[in-house]
């Protein structure tokens, strides 16, 4: 076997890497690059160096299978010699013990079948072993052509004796000639047909023309051209020099393939004028990944008028635009954009990166320029959203607005809201959205400010109407200090909450980020303080004084019977009762001021006694025929998304129901005997600590659910005079369930 070439030529597209100046200057000869390393160096170089150089081989081979570049993982093998076996081709025991792994010591044959994909996907096979491989393959090769007898002497006449042999292409068997430079051009011309891509390489190809050009001016593709070449009936008379034009294309066409998007269009333009002008046309056109650049900007950068850049830009244009050009880099580029779209623009650049298609972050204004040019089909249109840019389906321009709208509207009803909603919000029809892209356009608007990067929780200060900064307000305006905890069940009270109940965690920061509240550690006080008539309802500021006045603390029926004094009707009452921020409930029917100091002996001496179950509190009918659960969450309740059903009820909720909230739809709940699961989803995008209270209405005839999370107010139903409910959703027939 003749000695194994350093850089296998299967490998030659992802060894184009100069080879380290202190190697280089030990070595014979003009080696600049990996790819150039020959067999010629294994006599000449000591064995340290030869182990250095192997290594930096491995190396490169190495990153290109981790970027999975699919021209290596389609590479054909090299041919194994009939007669070689694999104990023959000296592998080292890693590569050998693999390839016994799959088989192929005793069907060595298969291996002509494999392309480079196939050996990768055995275990312990990786670039050193396909390094190791190649070169014994290579190395055997050669071997096996150059012992071949040949011609001798000086008599024109004596020659190789021909054999006849009958191939199949395509279900018909061609006779021809088998000599061996004809093997050897059969070898290549159905390894061109076999390289990606060959379908798409034309004569006016401005890369590759010239050499299609040279080897055939009546046929129009690289296909072609190797399936007439496997189906010929003779050898041509320069068969020497046709076979290495098949191989220097095919060669080429793996170059290209390997090259990163920026290496690939700065090509198309460097074809013909001077340097000066492939750099002004790739800044004009994006080509150089930076989005592109106005006539006059790229004018004054060059030094010319913008009427002399459009001359040199359009001469380019019109060139590349006449011509059927292969770009498999820029194919991919637009495959893989457009199938991830909706995308920013600079999250698509960083896809380009771990793609493999590009070595820095390159603006894809530059590849729709570019694959317009080319006549290309450009499966994403770019987008300007308040100073973001983004690429979107073209079926879905509007996509960005809907989602800034979207936002602005959420952070309206509810004050805060989390990037999570507005990516699953169906109030529009829209493609799935990632968590990253919505928040690259939500942090656009003027005004957004991100309270909490964990759960994505967010604000826009410049929204007008916000309902959370009213219902703080109103509960700073009777108490002077309020801990984070205590204003959080107060903003979480009112009905058009709709089970929205932000974190301790973000409601602080929240506070903290407004001019007139003063925040110390976890207590909030607005400053100057708020006088309690100018944020509160006519009613609901009667409501308030009678507290001030007779409480800290009333009983439901004697609160009642006050306010009905001084003009508060019963339905107004219960309203604010269950809903004002300023009002808080310390015990069943216990009602007192928001912040007030009151002792738990108070509060029992006023409480009505009932019977508490750990979890489940409530249960019951509605008059619609729906069931109520009430329960106080758990640790595990909120981290499981688990629930218990009691018995008495689960005949009337077993299966699935729709989970819904204003209308949206939050997930899907499961009842199964007497577990349910499936609230995960309604604490994630809506909140739910441990201690807060949560109802769940179950409608067993449209399979729908609701929920509402608050405090202790929602225990207060069952005590409501008949005809009334809290919850604002009709009277309740409430049952107990014992301990």
């Amino acid at each position: 076997m003749r000695e194994k070439r350093f850089a296998p030529i299967t490998l030659s597209p992802f060894l184009q890497v100069p080879i380290p100046r202190e190697l280089r200057s030990s070595l014979p000869g003009h080696y600049r690059i990996l790819a150039d390393l020959d067999e010629r160096l294994a006599s000449a170089i000591p064995e340290k160096l030869k182990k250095r150089l192997n290594a930096l081989i491995v190396s490169e081979v190495s990153h290109a299978i981790s970027v999975r570049h699919s021209s290596l993982y389609g590479a054909l093998l090299p041919d194994i010699p009939s007669g070689v076996s694999i104990n023959g081709l000296g592998l080292t025991v890693r590569t050998f013990n693999c390839l016994r792994q799959r088989g192929l010591l005793a069907h060595p044959e298969r291996l002509r079948s494999m392309v480079v994909g196939d050996l990768l996907l055995i275990r312990g096979f990786g670039a050193r072993s396909l390094v190791d491989l190649l070169q014994a393959l290579e190395a055997s090769a050669d071997s096996a052509t150059n012992s071949m007898p040949r011609a001798v002497g000086r008599n024109r006449n004596l020659s190789v004796k021909n054999k006849s042999r009958q191939i199949q292409i395509d279900g018909t068997r061609t006779t021809i000639v088998d000599t061996v430079a004809g093997q050897r051009l059969t070898r290549e011309a159905k390894l061109l047909a076999r390289t990606k891509g060959a379908k798409s390489i034309f004569n006016s190809d401005p890369r590759l023309g010239g050499m299609m050009s040279m080897l055939t001016k009546s046929l129009d593709s690289a296909f072609e051209v190797a399936s007439a070449l496997i189906n010929r009936t003779q050898d041509p008379t320069s068969i020497d020099h046709l076979t290495e034009s098949i191989r220097s294309l095919r060669l080429k066409i793996n170059t290209l393939q390997g090259l990163s998007i920026e290496e690939e269009l700065l090509g198309l333009t460097s074809l013909k004028d001077n340097p000066r002008n492939w750099e002004l046309v790739s800044r004009y056109y994006g080509f150089d990944g930076m989005g592109g650049a106005t006539l006059d900007v790229t004018g004054g950068s060059f030094g010319v008028t913008r009427e002399r850049v459009r001359q040199i830009c359009s001469r380019v244009k019109e060139r590349l635009s006449e011509s059927r050009t292969y770009t498999p880099v820029l194919d991919r580029a637009l495959i893989v954009v457009g199938r991830s779209a909706p995308i920013t623009v600079h999250e698509a650049g960083r896809l380009l990166i771990h793609a493999g298609l590009s070595k820095v972050e390159f603006d894809i204004r530059g590849i729709v320029s570019a694959g317009q040019m080319l006549g290309k089909e450009v499966p994403f249109t770019i987008a300007t959203i308040g100073s973001i840019l983004v690429a979107l389906k073209p079926n879905n321009p509007e996509l960005g607005a809907e989602i800034v709208n979207c936002a602005r509207k959420s952070v309206s009803k509810y004050g805060v809201a989390t990037l999570h909603e507005i990516a699953e919000d169906e109030s529009f029809q829209r493609p799935a959205v990632s968590i990253g892209f919505v928040r690259e356009i939500v942090s656009s608007i003027p005004g957004f400010q991100l309270l909490d990067e964990e759960g994505g929780w967010f604000w826009i200060a410049t929204v007008g109407k916000n309902r959370v900064l009213n219902m703080i307000a109103k509960a700073l305006s009777v108490a002077n200090t309020l801990e984070i905890g205590e204003l959080r069940y107060a903003v979480a009270r009112h009905r058009r909450m709709l089970g929205m109940c932000p974190p301790r965690r973000v409601l602080l920061e929240l506070c903290k980020r407004l001019d007139w509240i003063v925040v110390v550690g976890t207590s909030v006080a607005a400053r100057p303080l708020l006088a309690p008539g100018q944020v509160l309802g006519e009613y609901e500021h009667v409501m308030v004084e009678v507290l001030i006045e007779k409480g800290p603390l009333l009983d439901r029926p004697s609160f009642e019977s006050q306010c009905a004094a001084r003009g508060v009707g019963r339905v107004t009452f219960y309203s604010y009762l269950q809903y004002s921020p300023a009002i808080r409930q310390y015990g069943k029917g216990v009602y007192g001021l928001a912040g007030a100091d009151v002792s738990p002996g108070i509060v029992d001496s006023l409480a009505p006694k009932r019977r508490n179950s750990s979890v489940l509190r409530d249960f019951g009918h509605a008059p619609d025929g729906s069931v109520w659960m009430l329960y106080r969450l758990s640790r595990g309740m909120v981290n499981s998304g688990m629930f218990y059903v009691p018995s008495s009820m689960r005949e009337f909720v077993q299966g699935e129901f729709e989970l819904r909230s204003d209308s949206n739809l939050i997930g899907k709940l499961t009842i199964k005997e007497n577990a349910g699961w499936g609230l995960g989803p309604v604490f994630k995008r809506r909140g739910g600590e441990e201690g807060d209270y949560l109802r769940l209405k179950l409608g067993h005839q449209d399979r729908s659910a609701s929920i509402s999370i608050g405090d202790s107010t929602l225990l207060a139903n069952e005590s409501l005079p008949e005809g009334l409910a809290l919850s604002g959703d009709g009277p309740w027939s409430i049952d107990h369930e014992s301990d």
